[in-house]
This record gives structure tokens, sequence and C-alpha cells, in this order.
């Protein structure tokens, strides 16, 4: 995918709340560290929301698959759905916001003749300014704010 980061990762994996477009970004340094990345984000979501996770969608990717990640969603009364391979329309929020991570990253790497290891900083920027930006599907509320029901400060940008 691209150089190791400035942290050492090669990977990245994000998980996407379908009601407030919220994302949250993992970096990783190998691709079965999703699992226990799922379990960091699974216990943040429903610290902050007091409501559980009921649903995952996947595509069929090997990390996504893994027998404990199986088990774990099936006590934690998870239910998984995996997309049919190729079929980019059921998982399009996640594909179109690939689509704007890599635009971003591109623009700040690229653009700016920065070196390519600070890929991973790119992206968490990247993430964090998406998610404090107004989205048209949420009629002009920040995802944070949509998410979190208080709305984000961004004097510091």
């Amino acid at each position: 995918m691209y150089n190791k980061s400035l942290g050492d990762h090669l990977y990245y994996v994000i998980f996407i709340d379908d009601h407030s477009r919220k994302t949250w970004l993992y970096l990783l340094k190998k691709k079965d560290e999703v699992f226990e990345k799922f379990k960091e984000f699974r216990f943040e979501a429903e610290t902050l929301t007091e409501r559980r996770i009921k649903t995952l969608r996947f595509d069929n990717c090997g990390e996504y698959t893994s027998k404990e990640l199986i088990a774990y969603c099936k006590e934690a009364g998870i239910k998984r759905e995996l997309i049919v391979p190729y079929s980019l329309k059921q998982n399009e929020a996640a594909e179109r916001k690939n689509n704007t991570i890599e635009e971003g990253i591109r623009t700040m790497i690229f653009d700016q003749d920065l070196p390519k290891f600070l890929w991973g900083e790119a992206i968490m920027t990247t993430i964090y300014i998406q998610n404090r930006s107004p989205h048209r599907i949420l009629e002009n509320m920040a995802p944070e704010e949509a998410f979190t029901r208080k709305k984000p400060s961004v004097d510091h940008l």
C-alpha cells in the first residue's frame, strides 16, 4: 500500500457509523490487528453513546472473516454482514470514504511535496477534519456533532 509511516504502520482500518457518518481510523502494522482495533472501536463507541453496536458490514477479506472476530461478534450479539465481492454499492459509504481519504493523502503528501512516510499523519488529519466538517447527508451537520450531539470546536484549526 504505502511506505511505512512515521510509526512503522503499513495499513489502516476505518469504522463508519451509518447514522452520523463519524469515522474512526486505526493505523495498523499488520492486517491481523483488525480484530483488536475493532474491540477498541466497540468499547469507545458504546461507551460514548451508551448504545450497543448491532450490525457490522465488512468485505470478505481475511482479516474480517477470522474465527476470533466471528466468535466475538456472535458472543456480543453483533450481526455480521459480508458484502458480495465486487459489489461496491453494498458498502458505498466506506468506498466513498476510502476515496476521500486517498484524495486527502495525495493532497497533503504529493501536492505539498512532503515525505511519503508522513501518510499516517496525513490520513489522521484527513479523518479529523472530515469528522468536524458539515456533511450534506446530515443537513450540513458535522459527523462529530451528529454522533455526540455536541457541536465540535474548530477554533484550533
